[in-house]
């Protein structure tokens, strides 16, 4: 069954593990070893593999940051392999050299909420918003326009 073999796959990484609807399956994955999680994906899944989406959440009452890489496996289903980051250094590994479409997913989260994916080269502002919001990030909660 396919939530069996995300299981298998995450052992030791994953601190939970849940089928949200059918062929849709959530790891909650400690920040640290979301590339462990994804790289082990990749190779229960013959890296058949890629990144529909990097979503980002501000839980800001909360201090933290709750990112969802949703992954989807070809012939199987979506993968949503999720953690939170602090608030107040919003930083986690880039994924781009594990999986290189990532690149574009990672670069709206930096340019809309500015987190930042260590070991990206490519990040950089105003990739969707205008230049002049340079530094502000618009979905950000306590985010204010003018």
């Amino acid at each position: 069954m396919y939530i069996e073999k995300v299981k298998k796959a995450l052992e030791g990484i994953a601190v939970e593990v849940y089928e949200m609807a059918p062929r849709r399956v959530v790891a909650k994955v400690p920040s640290e070893r979301v590339r462990d999680a994804i790289s082990r994906i990749l190779t229960e899944f013959d890296k058949k593999v890629y990144v529909s989406q990097i979503a980002a959440v501000d839980y800001i009452n909360e201090g933290e940051f709750e990112l969802n890489y949703n992954l989807w496996a070809i012939g199987h289903g979506m993968i949503t392999i999720r953690t939170r980051i602090p608030r107040d250094r919003p930083v986690i590994k880039t994924i781009i050299d594990l999986i290189p479409g990532a690149l574009g997913h990672e670069l709206e989260v930096y340019d809309l909420f500015g987190i930042v994916f260590d070991g990206n080269p490519h990040l950089r502002e105003s990739f969707l918003k205008p230049p002049e919001m340079k530094g502000k990030y618009p979905l950000r909660k306590d985010f204010k326009m003018g």
